[in-house]
C-alpha cells in the first residue's frame, strides 16, 4: 500500500500539489478532495470499506522549501546558478476503524523537487577585464534572479529560507526572529531549543541545554502528545505513541520508534496492543 505526493512550480500557477495514486492488490488510493486521500479496501463478497489517511493536510505532512546557490570565478569570467528544492516530511497512518486495524504506516522525508531556476555567466565589469572598453550589455545578465545572488523568493519560489544563507543552515538572525517550535522548523537550517525557548541555527544544537531530548529539529518533533490521557486516543494521532512504562502518550521518533525517555512498553502500530 502506498502513495506518492509531490509538487511542481510553474510561473503561471506557482507551487501546486501533485498526487500520483498507485494501486496495490485490492487496495485503491485516490485523492477525493484537496488534502484528503480516500482508500477503498476490497473484502470478500465484494464488500468494501472506506478509510481515511490521517493528517494528510494537517500536521502529518509538511513541505519544506529551500534554495542554494553556487558561484565560480576564473580570472575575469564568472558563472553562478540558483537551485530551488522542496522536501516532503510525512508521518501518517492508514486505519480501518471497522476492524480497529492499521493497514499501513508511512513515515518519510524525501526530496520532491530540485531544479536550477536561474543561471548567469559573464565577465566582471572592471577595466582590467574589459580592456577599458564598453561592457557587452548582455554579459552577466541573469535570467530570473538578481545578479547571481540567491534570494529564495524569485517568481514564486518558496519562502521560508534565508536568502543567500549557506546551504547548511539559516543565519542566526533569521532563526532568532522565529517564535515557537513550528515557526522555527519551517525555516530551513533552524532548530528549536525547548529548554530555552529559542530558535537557533542547526550548528548551535550542541549549545542547547538538555541535549538531544531538548533539541527539536523537525516539524514532527514539535508535536505535543501529552494531552492524550489513554492509549487508544494517543494512537489516533500519527505523531504519537503510548509508553507503557509510565510515560503516557509521547511524541514518536521518525519511523515510529519510541523516544529515549520511554523506559519500555512502547506501543505505536495498533490500538489492539494497548493494555
Amino acid at each position: 500500500i502506498g502513495f506518492r505526493t509531490g509538487a511542481e512550480y510553474t510561473p503561471a500557477t506557482g507551487w501546486r500539489t501533485i498526487w500520483e495514486p498507485r494501486r496495490d492488490g485490492s487496495v485503491t488510493m485516490t485523492p477525493s478532495e484537496p488534502g484528503t486521500v480516500t482508500v477503498t479496501a476490497g473484502a470478500s463478497g465484494g464488500v468494501g470499506y472506506l478509510a481515511k489517511l490521517y493528517d494528510v493536510a494537517g500536521p502529518g505532512i509538511a513541505l519544506s522549501p529551500g534554495a542554494t546557490g553556487t558561484f565560480e570565478a576564473d580570472g575575469c569570467e564568472y558563472s553562478a546558478d540558483l537551485t530551488a528544492g522542496l522536501d516532503l516530511n510525512l508521518n501518517a497512518r492508514l486505519d480501518i476503524p471497522a476492524f480497529d486495524y492499521t493497514l499501513a504506516e508511512y513515515t518519510a522525508t524525501q526530496s520532491l523537487l530540485s531544479a536550477t531556476i536561474a543561471e548567469t555567466s559573464g565577465v566582471f565589469p572592471i577595466a582590467a577585464c574589459t580592456d577599458a572598453g564598453p561592457m557587452d550589455p548582455d554579459a552577466g545578465t541573469p535570467t530570473g534572479t538578481d545578479a547571481g545572488t540567491p534570494t529564495g523568493t524569485d517568481a514564486g519560489t518558496p519562502t521560508g529560507t534565508d536568502g543567500g544563507a549557506p546551504a547548511d543552515g539559516g543565519s542566526s538572525a533569521t532563526c532568532g526572529a522565529a517564535s515557537g517550535c513550528q515557526a522555527c522548523n519551517e525555516i530551513d537550517g533552524c532548530g528549536y531549543c525547548e529548554s530555552t525557548g529559542e530558535c537557533m541555527n542547526d550548528s548551535q544544537a550542541g549549545s542547547c541545554p538538555g541535549g538531544t531530548s531538548a533539541w527539536k529539529d523537525g516539524l514532527a518533533e514539535c508535536r505535543d502528545c501529552s494531552s492524550y490521557g489513554d492509549c487508544t486516543s494517543c494512537l489516533g494521532d500519527a505523531f504519537c505513541g503510548w509508553c507503557g512504562g509510565g510515560g503516557g502518550c509521547m511524541t514518536a521518533e521518525v519511523g515510529g520508534a519510541g523516544p529515549d525517555t520511554c523506559s519500555g512498553g512502547w506501543v505505536y502500530t495498533s490500538t489492539s496492543l494497548c493494555m
